[in-house]
């Protein structure tokens, strides 16, 4: 990582070697095609190559030295620049091909049966489009202007950005894929690899390659820092360029996104981004995309049959009806695709105006928050099982997973703030960290709770007895009231700690004893049936950890208040 002293006698050679490799694959091997290319400058091309990427090399090298040199200027911004549109270039002769090549096929075929006196429609041929088409120079250019405009417009293509910067970004953070079997198995294997390798290997030797991967020191938190240095960009752009223009020389089915996709994950696994603190989840993501591609694949070709054979059989109906199909999808992704969004967004959002000096008021709101969603969805719970409603609770449980996610995400926030604090805010540290683990702890049990709820209305069980559910509102309620008295405590500046929220702790405590009671009296009486009796017992347990966690916040904002900067 620290390449900026090498740059000084190796940044020319490095550049004239990458711009020189983007000359050959963009101009030599994938410009023939091109609409502005004549045969004669092909052919041109084609009989001095060598000499084209000579002359291109010893050039490109000398310009750079003499712009590192004398304008200090950073050879690697060049190549990204120039790698960046040579890049643009070679997705451009692979995907406005892809883009445009149904719409000119029919506009080909129109043109053809026109000019066709007295062809018959249903039994004139398209034998003219074997060959090749020419495509007409303004088609390309407003083809080229739509694509620039959907790319960047387009909320999903941004995603598709994201997923791949979060994969191979050098620094720790959220992890959008989880941990899989296959994805354990290949990091396993893969330590018992290195661990082999570093048995043979000389100390020194060990150290030397350690010396490479160590990171440069921590600088202060940016807005909109990069993932990852310029030398891994400029190989990334380099490469991808590279190897799209390449197979789109040789006429090969590739896809740009993957090809560029791969390429970012060859180089954040060499770059050392991959370490034991996210390589399953970077792995997972890997196969993730890979296998949406190939599903991709699958289902486009058996849904092609499915909507041919629909419309042969089912004419103008079945157009129909697969139009209305086609147009709530795609709205219906649209609006689960927002949804993800603006939760990203906000973790973002979080992320980049969290500091040690708001520390607290992140902390206070993100307390804010809980207290009043633990009160709701309790309460949902209670009113879920008493009505043995599963599709509420189904809900629920989507957003009780939901939430655990974002408040991991402040957690994850929170110590990536404190990561080289002073010895003076060492107990905004410890303060901040312990609000948020009791945060998280109190989301958990949440979770616990209506997931079983769930699955116990789902599988169709007995559901909860007239007293039973009694007594879990006689719950609520109390549980509600002290919740209430927390907040109201919290909300004080400075924060009150009153002596009848103990009282009120006590007193719920002696509720969840004497429901615990009730509970015990009904299984001796056979009163109740054996798996409604274990999920009673089970949030009974469940709320007597969410009130501990409740007044652990309690107590560490009341009666340790948070200390700013």
């Amino acid at each position: 990582f620290d390449y900026e002293k090498k740059l000084k006698y190796l940044g020319g050679l490095f550049g004239g070697v990458a711009i020189t490799t983007i000359v050959y694959f963009i101009l030599i091997k994938g410009a023939k095609d091109a609409a502005f290319m004549t045969e004669s400058t092909h052919l041109w091309i084609k009989t001095n190559s060598f000499q084209i990427l000579l002359y291109c090399f010893l050039g490109i090298t000398s310009i750079m030295y003499v712009l590192n040199t004398i304008f200090h200027l950073n050879i690697l911004k060049i190549v990204v620049l120039v790698g960046t549109f040579a890049l643009a270039m070679a997705f451009a002769g692979n995907d406005l091909v892809n883009f445009i090549g149904v719409p000119l096929a029919g506009y080909e075929s129109y043109l053809t049966f026109i000019n066709t006196p007295g062809a018959d429609p249903d039994t004139f041929g398209m034998g003219a489009l074997n060959g090749a088409v020419k495509t007409p120079l303004l088609f390309l250019l407003l083809s080229g202007i739509i694509m620039v405009i959907t790319l960047y417009t387009s909320r999903k293509a941004r995603t598709v950005i994201m997923t791949e910067v979060n994969l191979s970004r050098q620094d720790e953070g959220e992890e959008r894929f989880g941990s899989t079997a296959l994805s354990r198995g290949i990091v396993r294997a893969s330590l018992r690899v290195n661990d082999l390798i570093s048995a043979i290997l000389p100390e020194s030797t060990k150290t030397w390659i350690a010396s490479r991967f160590t990171p440069l020191p921590r600088k202060k938190k940016e807005k909109n820092q990069p993932a990852f240095d310029l030398l891994r960009a400029s190989v990334n752009l380099v490469a991808s360029s590279a190897l799209i223009a390449l197979g789109t020389s040789l006429k090969l089915p590739l896809s740009t996104t993957y090809v560029t996709f791969m390429v970012a994950m060859g180089t954040s696994l060499s770059d050392g981004a991959w370490d034991r603190e996210s390589a399953v989840f970077r792995i997972t993501g890997v196969f993730s995309v890979i296998g949406g591609w190939f599903f991709t694949a699958i289902s486009a070709f058996t849904i092609a049959f499915l909507l041919a054979s629909a419309f042969y059989f089912g004419g103008t109906i079945a157009i129909v009806v697969m139009i209305g199909i086609a147009v709530f999808m795609a709205y219906r992704t649209h609006r689960f695709h927002l949804r993800k969004e603006e939760t990203v967004k906000a973790i973002h959002h979080a992320e980049e105006t969290v500091d040690a000096g708001n520390l607290k008021e992140f902390c206070l709101n993100n307390t804010a928050v809980i207290f009043l969603k633990t009160k709701e969805y309790y309460n949902q719970v209670v009113t879920g099982l008493g009505s043995g409603d599963a599709n509420q609770l189904k809900a629920l449980r989507r957003q009780t997973g939901a939430l655990q996610k974002e408040v991991r995400s402040q957690r994850k926030i929170v110590s990536q703030v404190l990561r080289g604090t002073g010895e003076e805010e060492a107990e905004t540290a410890y303060q901040a960290i312990k609000i948020q683990d009791n945060l998280l702890e109190i989301i958990n049990c949440l979770n616990l709770i209506s997931g079983a709820a769930y699955n116990h209305l789902v599988n169709h069980h007995k559901p909860l007895n007239a007293e039973q559910i009694a007594d879990l509102q006689i719950l609520g309620k109390r549980f509600a009231l002290i919740l209430t008295g927390i907040e109201k405590g919290i909300a004080e500046n400075p924060v009150i700690y009153p002596d009848s929220i103990g009282q009120d702790k006590a007193e719920i405590q002696n509720v969840i004893e004497a429901v615990s009671r009730n509970e015990v009296n009904r299984i001796r009486q056979e009163m109740t049936g054996n798996r409604s009796s274990i999920l009673f017992m089970n949030l009974l347990q469940e709320t007597g950890n969410l009130v501990y966690f409740s007044f652990q916040v309690l107590q560490i904002i009341g009666g340790k208040d948070l200390k700013t900067k």
